[in-house]
């Protein structure tokens, strides 16, 4: 896949990953149609030769079982990889207080143990926040009311708007979606379909006329050759008959049928 291009081969044919192998020529049809370049001008046709060149490369693999079945594994790998990558992880390991207390000078103010457990490292936060408060509480007034104002603000602005979905349901349903096209480009979706069928008819009727015409020539094949072999066959009677007459050896005489004679008595006068 292109580096500026991150979308599957299914996607570039706006199937499912399940989907059959019909589905997939069936697609594949549609769209190498509607991005055929001689549809297109100027820098328009461009685009169109890229986008064709990427539906034939998607439909190469999918309709290949063995290399769908390989990038099917790749897909779900990189799948992998990138939910692994938005796990967080642990940048640092916390080091025991016992170590940091001894790798400070004695009698410097850092020699106190810091905190190790969860609970002690929320308390020192809080007395530190509590100290900044105390040395700065103009600061804290103004942040303090900077917080209530914005989150206020949303609070009203969300009441007056209504509820809203997350960024992320919002991607979502537009993805899960629909396409909504024009009904210009639904009809020429909808005649393209069509003439990929009575095309694919008119190639299925060319295949099974050539396959009778095949059947046809075999036969008569078979035919000439069964004849071509009768013929071989009297040749070599005819061959072995003239080579036992020139040897010398009387030639086995045909059996003669014989004629029935009836014999009637004579009547002495």
């Amino acid at each position: 896949m292109a580096a500026s291009d991150t979308r599957t081969h299914y996607d570039v044919l706006g199937i499912s990953r399940d989907a059959d192998a019909a589905a997939v020529r069936t697609a594949w049809k549609l769209h190498v149609q509607a991005w055929h370049p001689d549809r297109f001008t100027g820098p328009m046709r461009d685009e169109a030769e890229r986008q064709a060149s990427r539906i034939n490369e998607a439909y190469t693999v999918l309709r290949d079982g063995g290399r769908r079945a390989a990038y099917d594994c790749r897909i779900a790998a990189d799948d992998a990889d990138a939910r692994r990558d938005r796990q967080p992880r642990m940048s640092h390991k916390v080091r025991p207080a016992a170590s940091r207390a001894a790798a400070a000078p004695v009698g410097s103010p850092m020699a106190l143990p810091e905190p190790a457990t969860l609970g002690e490292q929320v308390a020192s936060m809080s007395r530190d926040a509590f100290s900044i408060v105390r040395r700065h509480p103009r600061v804290f007034a103004v942040a303090a009311t900077v917080w209530v104002v914005v989150f206020g603000g949303s609070l009203i602005m969300h009441a007056v708007s209504g509820p809203t979905l997350p960024a992320s349901a919002q991607a979502s349903a537009l993805r899960s979606a629909p396409a909504v096209v024009d009904t210009a480009q639904a009809e020429d979706l909808e005649d393209l379909a069509t003439q990929a069928r009575e095309e694919a008819a008119e190639a299925d009727a060319a295949m099974a006329q050539l396959m009778r015409e095949d059947a046809a020539i075999a036969a008569a094949d078979a035919k000439a050759m069964a004849r071509e072999r009768a013929l071989a066959a009297r040749a070599a009677t005819k061959a072995k008959r003239a080579g036992t007459a020139r040897s010398g050896a009387p030639a086995p005489a045909a059996p003669r049928r014989g004629r029935i004679v009836r014999v009637m008595p004579t009547i002495a006068r």
